[in-house]
């Protein structure tokens, strides 16, 4: 017998549909769930392993994390799938009515036997249509994401974990007496999961996109400009404009750095290195950006705060290790460029200049083809030697500078609020600060304006 839902056949001859379905659809849904949510239960689960891609342990828990922020909902009380359901206009009806599905999952306690499913909450048994978690998982006890059909049928929609008895325990304390079902499915979830984490049990075999890790990257980006600015860049094979490294200098901050560097490594994590190297190479920009500020007046841009957040977040384990090493590897990188000391700065300058000379020795420009080979090589050289990059000097052409104005207040005033105006008149950005004293500053920063009419620089 064939079963229907809505249009979308869920038996019979054409029942892989469904299962097809319901697994785009649940990696669609995944740009909607918060990253750093999942990433903060996982965490939690491992009561301090850091999270790798090369321990099974924190491949399981990101997975698991990545499962439960599908179903948790939001203040307002909807779930990732509600928020698709929403963005599908125009999608076709078998779409539709799969996400219709989705948005009925319900997290459930179960004994699966063959083409039978019984809820060990309420007593419930259903006939169970197979889908990959269900085939993984065989006759056994499993906790996941179920849904029901209009006709009673019930399916499974997302992975499932196998309970030992010691994982049924946890669950069952979960269970409201009387056969009325768990009484917090989220928390219950959550007590699972930690304990299947801290105790070496597995989820059932099967590749669906959170357990085989292959979740839609970038992560948000219609919603957050860095993973926006990060798809961009993954999609390039060419060197940046200035225009590109523009946007990523006006993103520079401590929590957008530190969620740049955090991305590298949840991107290298996903299998997506084109996307890890662009949260790099923004994450290059920011860290030279917030030097050059701190070099103009900036008491709050300072990257040795940036370092001890890193250093904190590591030993609660909020970070991976490696995330450090990157920092230190930029910090060192852009360092003298950012100039700690106006010598630094010169000399830097002077290699900039160097390489440039260099690079205008082409053919195009009277040189013979040996002097233009010998210019490249030497270019070559001098990148290799400095550690730098043909995109790092063009960065470095667009000279930052900065101004802080002294208000000698301690309170805002009624002038304060123009001090917005002024930014965007002169087309810079500005912040206000609390100098040593208390007083209040502002800090104006952008780029030099090289028009003889204004020497007043711009953003």
């Amino acid at each position: 017998m064939n079963h229907a839902n809505g249009g979308v056949r869920v038996s019979g001859a054409n029942a892989p549909v469904v299962p097809d379905r319901l697994l785009a659809l649940t990696t669609e849904a995944l740009a909607f769930v918060s990253r750093d949510r999942a990433e903060g239960m996982a965490r939690r689960w491992l009561a301090g392993v850091p999270l790798s891609n090369s321990n099974e342990q924190s491949v399981l828990a990101r997975s698991l994390a990545l499962e439960l922020a599908l179903s948790v909902p939001s203040l307002k009380g909807t779930t990732a799938f509600d928020r698709l359901a929403r963005a599908m206009k125009g999608r076709p009806p078998e779409d539709a009515a799969a996400v219709t599905l989705l948005r009925r999952s319900r997290l459930r306690l179960s004994r699966l036997s063959g083409e039978r499913f019984e809820d060990l909450a309420t007593g419930e048994t259903l006939p169970l249509l197979p889908t990959p978690p269900s085939d993984a998982v065989g006759n056994n006890v499993a906790f996941g994401r179920f849904t029901t059909t209009e006709d009673g049928y019930i399916l499974a929609t997302g992975t499932l974990v196998l309970l030992d008895d010691g994982a049924l325990a946890v669950a069952r304390g979960f269970v409201r007496p009387g056969g009325r079902g768990i009484g917090n499915p989220v928390r219950c979830a959550e007590a699972v999961y930690r304990h299947i984490i801290r105790s070496g049990a597995s989820t059932a075999d099967w590749r669906g996109p959170i357990g085989g890790r292959q979740s839609k990257l970038p992560f948000e980006p219609d919603r957050n400009p860095l993973d926006a600015l990060a798809a961009a860049w993954a999609s390039l094979d060419r060197e940046l404009n200035p225009e590109e490294i523009a946007q990523a200098r006006s993103l520079a901050g401590q929590g957008p750095l530190l969620d740049a560097l955090v991305s590298v490594s949840i991107a290298r994590d996903g299998r997506a290195p084109k996307l890890a190297n662009a949260y790099g190479r923004i994450a290059s920009v920011m860290v030279e950006t917030m030097a050059l500020r701190a070099l103009h007046g900036s008491v709050r841009e300072d990257l040795d705060t940036v370092a001890a957040e890193i250093k904190a977040a590591i030993e609660h384990g909020d970070f991976p290790a490696e995330t450090r090493s990157l920092f230190e590897a930029l910090r060192k990188r852009v360092g003298p460029a950012a100039g700690r000391g106006t010598g630094d700065t010169a000399d830097i300058d002077r290699l900039v200049q160097r390489i440039q000379a260099l690079r205008a020795k082409t053919v195009e420009q009277g040189c013979t083809e040996q002097e233009a080979l010998a210019a490249a090589e030497k270019v070559a050289e001098l990148l290799d030697r400095y550690g730098l990059s043909l995109s790092e000097l063009d960065l470095r052409r667009q000279s930052c500078e900065g101004i802080g104005v002294e208000t000698d207040r301690k309170r805002r005033g009624p002038i304060d609020d123009c001090m917005g105006t002024i930014a965007a008149f002169f087309d810079c950005r500005v912040w206000c600060e609390t100098s040593e004293d208390a007083t209040l500053r502002y800090i104006f920063f952008g780029l030099r304006c090289h028009s003889a009419a204004s020497p007043i620089f711009r953003a």
